[in-house]
């Protein structure tokens, strides 16, 4: 999650002969909503994530754009339902802060200890969150008192 307007995405990769996705390449999905939950994609994998998603922002009483990246491995062998990923990403949640204000490198390094889709996909999902620029604190402060 990162500053911004509520938004998510969910980009789903299907290693190479993983359960749906016989192929010899990764298979990727990618379902985006807008800030009134509207989903490019009906998906319900994407949908439950989102639930996750929204349940910690409305704790936390707080807006952020949302990426959600779930990589699925050749062994996975029986799908057992959308109240895995519920689960899953609830879970990443209850573990707290893993990053605050990562630089482009540390953010890309820490995506690429937890997952093994190829380094595009990680490199276009870093840059995704890193395309904002945002003030620092003195920046912001020093723009509202010379107005």
């Amino acid at each position: 999650m990162y500053p911004g307007r509520y938004s998510s995405e969910w980009i789903d990769v299907w290693k190479p002969n993983s359960l749906f996705n016989p192929e010899a390449r990764e298979s990727i999905l990618i379902v985006k909503d807008d800030y009134f939950g509207k989903p490019n994609i009906m998906d319900e994998g994407f949908l439950v994530a989102r639930l996750g998603v929204l349940g910690y922002l409305d704790r936390a009483k707080r807006q952020a754009e949302a990426i959600i990246l779930r990589e699925v491995l050749s062994r996975y062998m029986f799908p057992v339902g959308s109240w895995q990923i519920r689960y899953t990403v609830r879970n990443a949640f209850s573990k707290g802060l893993v990053l605050r204000n990562p630089a482009t490198e540390e953010l890309l390094r820490f995506l690429e200890t937890k997952h093994s889709v190829s380094k595009n996909i990680l490199t276009r999902t870093v840059g995704k969150i890193k395309k904002h620029k945002y003030k620092s604190l003195d920046e912001f402060i020093a723009s509202r008192s010379l107005g």
